[in-house]
């Protein structure tokens, strides 16, 4: 369940974080390791799985079967994207 301190939308959050002016440049414009590192301090319980899967299949392009993680799975893409393998 979402957390009711979490005012805004989680993409919307990225995108101000990340200093975008338009939520489109989160995808096309910005590198991976930057995503990692702003997805990486948000909470997986500041937002609801629905949301982390919206934005798993927005920056990543991919869908995961339920009931698997979104937000570590977006998290893992990223780090393959930006060449940072966790061990």
């Amino acid at each position: 369940m979402r957390n009711t301190t979490a005012s805004e939308p989680l993409l919307e959050r990225v995108r101000r974080e990340i200093g975008c002016p338009w939520l489109s440049d989160l995808r096309l414009r910005t590198e991976p390791a930057r995503l990692l590192e702003i997805l990486r301090r948000i909470p997986a319980g500041d937002y609801s799985y629905r949301e982390w899967m919206d934005a798993l299949e927005y920056l990543a392009g991919d869908a995961p079967p339920l009931p698997e993680e979104p937000r570590l799975r977006l998290l893992l893409r990223l780090e393959r994207a930006a060449g940072i393998y966790q061990k």
